[in-house]
């Protein structure tokens, strides 16, 4: 059986990334390998996500998707914290979801 185990994102900004991601209720762990640069760590489900500052790389263009407890209160405070965030609303066969835009451009699914 194969399971996933890592996902890296490359970001423009990785603190304000971590604070943004922290909204989703991830709590992340500062890291550096050898010579590797500081980057963030948050482990899901036996899934580590880390957060890498991009410098001369491509941002990372992955779309991710979070269960979260409540999808009013996530709206509510990603625009106190972010209000340039870019959230649309969907209800589809009595499924609410949110289609977030991060920092990046990256597409992010909420659902409760």
């Amino acid at each position: 059986m194969t399971t996933l185990s890592l996902i890296v994102i490359y970001c423009e900004d990785i603190h304000l990334c971590k604070q943004f991601y922290e909204m989703f209720g991830l709590s992340f762990t500062e890291e550096k390998h050898g010579v590797g640069p500081i980057h963030f760590s948050s482990k899901l489900n036996g899934v580590l996500l880390e957060l890498y500052p991009a410098g001369n790389k491509e941002k990372s263009k992955v779309r991710l998707g979070f269960k979260v407890k409540s999808l009013n209160e996530l709206k509510t405070n990603l625009l106190q914290k972010f209000p340039k965030t870019k959230i649309k609303s969907i209800g589809i066969n009595n499924i609410k979801k949110l289609i977030i835009t991060d920092l990046d451009g990256r597409k992010i699914e909420a659902v409760e």
